[in-house]
């Protein structure tokens, strides 16, 4: 990991809020584990439907180590992230995600670890599915 990274994944996300004036995520958008931290660069996708062939397409042509950002645009009943997401994002290289709007699979996410993802709701549709079983 470059020095600059390193530094950065030990500084409190509360510090660089004094230096900078604007562009923060949304307050709703939390880490699935309260462990997991992501500093990189941003690469931005606005995916509104409920087609992964656009985010997988994103993800490979995301640079290794960026974070890819994911924007529903108010599209929360279907998860975008969930275990296969983050399993891909992973061996692509990338730093983490991002998404404003719900995921799924949250144990597993937790298990594969190494991947920090941001998110704010869980899927309805996943919810709906636990109900059933």
């Amino acid at each position: 990991m470059p020095l600059p990274r390193r530094k950065a994944m030990k500084t409190s996300p509360a510090q660089v809020g004094h230096f900078i004036e604007g562009d923060f995520m949304d307050s709703a958008i939390q880490a699935v584990d309260e462990s997991f931290k992501v500093v990189g660069p941003a690469f931005t996708i606005s995916l509104p439907t409920n087609d992964k062939a656009m985010l997988y397409y994103a993800m490979k042509q995301a640079p290794k180590g960026s974070v890819l950002v994911i924007s529903r645009l108010g599209e929360d009943r279907f998860a975008c992230c969930g275990e296969i997401v983050v399993l891909s994002a992973k061996s692509l290289g990338m730093a983490g995600i991002e998404v404003d709007g719900p995921h799924t699979d949250i144990v597993r996410i937790k298990e594969i670890g190494l991947l920090p993802v941001l998110v704010i709701v869980v899927g309805l549709a996943d919810s709906l599915l636990r109900k059933k079983r």
